[in-house]
């Protein structure tokens, strides 16, 4: 409007009342300027002459009030939308993937967007998507903004570095969180995982033109470089491309042949050995179920601890003991710890915690049986990542380090294949007493391993 009459396409303006006119002073002081030029402008509500000293001032004293009003009107909005916030309710829209439900109401996934989103980071969590091919994988699949349009490449970016899906609101302008009542789409471990791919410097917009089945898993031992994959003549190689390691280079085929024979030297899938667990996990899982009760009110007390040390907290701010900056700091990790034990503490209700860690075990080894027969996809990718750590390379030798729970298989998470003779060939016995110990630490997922008289 202001640059309209500026430009002489009106002579004057008619307002319903002075604050239309002056959200602030700096819009008052604007509005004064195009007085001062011979705007004429009239309120249909005052009558007043902006003409006169005595009628400026008057409108003067009327536009303070006014912006006044607007201050205190954005202090209240504020105090309620904090207010809201620290019940646990998103006071603004619901992100893509949840659906508003009303004031003081938390927020709903979405039956058709939620799976999508929760989707976006798995996918991009293994590492073999970039923003632009996650981008274009999800369009096709559906996933819309809330204006029903496909995403841009900004918006799936914020999508995966919102907290609000592993529980936790943010409000960006201040950098503080809070923990919400809404149900998460995700973990924070999944979470992490997808900052930690984001922070890698990649061209978003590069497609990749070939999968790697060890591609960001695979590295030098000597220099600790991730080794870098080529196809020669149609074999997929891992080489490391520092001067000191030029003979560093092994064949993917090669590697997976070793990993399967690993297990297979293990015994892993040896006749009677998966079922020999099966009825050990049945047997734990009764017994472990009748301690959930103590597990519960050690969880509960720990709750109440947390809640004891944020109180704490806050009284350290007030009596300027600690800034703002280290306030937010360790009230996000208290929260952070909450929302874990909430998962835990719902676990627990579930009752299907250890029925989910004996099925996620099971469905592991029996993906990783055939892994060396099998074409490298995206899907083989993340049986990997799931099942290994780290494997390392050092000329033609190499190290395998076993993640949890496939850990729990080995005493020693390290297996050798080169030069000399290779651990994973020595004959292993699966004995009662080394199920037992291995089932254990599966289902209360702990990465311990002893047993009598080593491997």
């Amino acid at each position: 409007m202001f640059q309209a009459l500026e430009k002489g396409k009106a002579h004057g303006v008619i307002m319903h009342k002075i604050d239309r006119g002056a959200r602030n002073l700096k819009d008052w002081a604007d509005l004064g300027k195009l007085i001062d030029s011979g705007i004429e402008v009239h309120f249909a509500n005052e009558n007043l002459d902006l003409q006169s000293r005595g009628g400026r001032l008057s409108a003067d004293i009327q536009a303070v009030v006014a912006a006044d009003y607007i201050r205190n009107l954005r202090e209240e909005v504020r105090k309620g939308m904090y207010g809201r916030l620290k019940q646990g309710f998103y006071p603004l829209r619901a992100p893509i993937g949840y659906l508003d439900n009303g004031s003081a109401k938390a927020k709903t996934i979405c039956p058709k967007l939620g799976p999508l989103v929760q989707e976006a980071f798995e996918r991009y969590a293994t590492g073999s998507y970039t923003l632009f091919s996650l981008l274009t994988e999800l369009s096709k699949r559906g996933l819309v903004n809330r204006q029903n349009k496909p995403l841009s490449l900004n918006g799936i970016s914020c999508l995966l570095q919102n907290p609000f899906y592993y529980g936790l609101m943010r409000i960006r302008r201040t950098n503080q969180v809070f923990q919400g009542n809404h149900e998460p789409l995700i973990t924070k471990a999944l979470f992490d995982r997808v900052q930690e791919v984001m922070r890698r410097p990649l061209n978003s917009k590069r497609p990749v033109k070939r999968i790697y089945a060890l591609q960001r898993l695979i590295r030098c031992k000597n220099c600790s470089y991730g080794l870098y994959a080529e196809t020669q003549r149609g074999i997929a190689y891992y080489r490391c491309h520092t001067k000191a390691c030029a003979g560093t280079c092994i064949r993917e085929d090669v590697v997976l042949r070793i990993i399967a024979m690993t297990l297979r030297a293990r015994g892993i899938f040896r006749k009677g050995v998966l079922k020999a667990f099966a009825e050990e996990f049945t047997f734990v899982i009764n017994e472990l179920n009748r301690d959930v009760e103590s597990q519960r009110g050690y969880l509960k007390l720990r709750l109440a601890t947390l809640k004891e040390q944020e109180v704490r907290l806050t009284d350290a701010y007030l009596d300027r003991v600690i800034d703002e900056v280290m306030l937010q700091d360790r009230r996000k990790a208290i929260i952070d710890e909450r929302l874990d034990i909430d998962r835990r503490l719902h676990e627990l209700q579930q009752k299907t915690v250890f029925e989910d860690r004996e099925r996620i075990f099971l469905e592991q080894v029996n993906s990783l049986k055939n892994i060396d027969k099998l074409k490298p996809s995206d899907e083989i990718r993340v049986i990997l990542k799931s099942a290994i750590s780290n494997i390392e390379i050092q000329r033609k030798n190499v190290e395998i380090t076993w993640d949890f729970p496939m850990s729990a298989v080995f005493n020693d998470r390290k297996f050798y294949y080169g030069e000399q003779r290779p651990i994973c060939y020595r004959r292993f016995t699966w004995t009662k007493e080394r199920v037992q110990v291995a089932a254990r630490s599966i289902l209360l997922g702990r990465d311990v391993w002893k047993e009598d008289g080593g491997a």
